[in-house]
């Protein structure tokens, strides 16, 4: 997945892009999957989500809202194992709680994020 935007008269819509940080070594890999909590937090307007995985798994990772609807679906791919690296901008969005959702495999974990104005 890379990162770019397109434009289309006055819209822009932006897709974001997953790094992964970190070689495969097996003495490096986490041993489950594991969420980070965003940087910075509160943010304004994109913060930064790290997250582990244990082994090459399908991952999906969506953001929130407080009412439960899909805000954005930032991954949803098949990752290697280690340590990956997704921003998420919220440039159009309001202040307030957003939930980030991280579902790899069979395990889904997740997180509050604040996004301040």
């Amino acid at each position: 997945m890379a990162k770019g935007a397109v434009y289309f008269d006055r819209l822009r819509v932006e897709y974001p892009t997953v790094t992964s940080l970190i070689p495969l070594d097996n003495r490096a890999l986490p041993q489950s999957i594991k969420l980070y909590p965003n940087y910075p937090n509160p943010f304004n307007p994109q913060t930064e989500i790290k997250f582990e995985l244990s082994s090459t798994v399908f991952v999906q990772m969506n953001v929130y809202d407080v009412r439960g609807r899909k805000i954005a679906q930032l991954v949803n791919q098949k990752l290697s194992a280690g340590l990956h690296k997704v921003t998420w901008s919220a440039e159009n969005l309001a202040s307030g709680v957003y939930f980030c959702r991280l579902a790899a495999g069979d395990k889904i974990v997740g997180q509050k994020m604040i996004l301040l104005r």
